[in-house]
């Protein structure tokens, strides 16, 4: 197939975006390298100036002091009785849904009932 008009006009626009775009690439770049340039000057001089300490030592530091006092008492997990779900005041624990709590109280509810020999669900006896 022959080139046409179009392509080789398009081939030639992008000649001239690479040379118009690189320069101000270039120009961008060596902005970068003097920033970076000038940064490590004032991160010397601040280093100069600054007494740069290791967090590793501090903690260190900070334990060898903490020694001497008493250490934080963690609080026990709570009981809950695996059949009820409940703790030794009556209550859910928190990860329970409120959906969850009902079911679960239902179950409870109907287990008392036919312990005291009542039957399961009230309702009509069907002879």
């Amino acid at each position: 197939m022959a080139k046409s008009l179009k392509s080789r006009r398009q081939r030639k626009m992008r000649a001239v975006k690479r040379v118009r775009y690189g320069a101000k690439a270039d120009a961008a770049l060596k902005k970068v390298l003097e920033k970076g340039a000038k940064q490590l000057l004032e991160d010397e001089e601040m280093q100069e100036l600054v007494k740069v300490t290791d967090a590793k030592k501090v903690v260190a530091e900070t334990e060898a002091v903490k020694d001497g006092e008493e250490p934080m008492e963690d609080k026990e997990p709570k009981k809950y009785n695996p059949k009820t779900m409940r703790d030794e005041n009556g209550h859910y624990p928190a990860w329970m849904t409120k959906k969850d709590q009902r079911v679960r109280q239902a179950k409870n509810k109907n287990k008392k009932v036919t312990k005291r020999g009542q039957g399961g669900k009230k309702g009509k006896k069907h002879w």
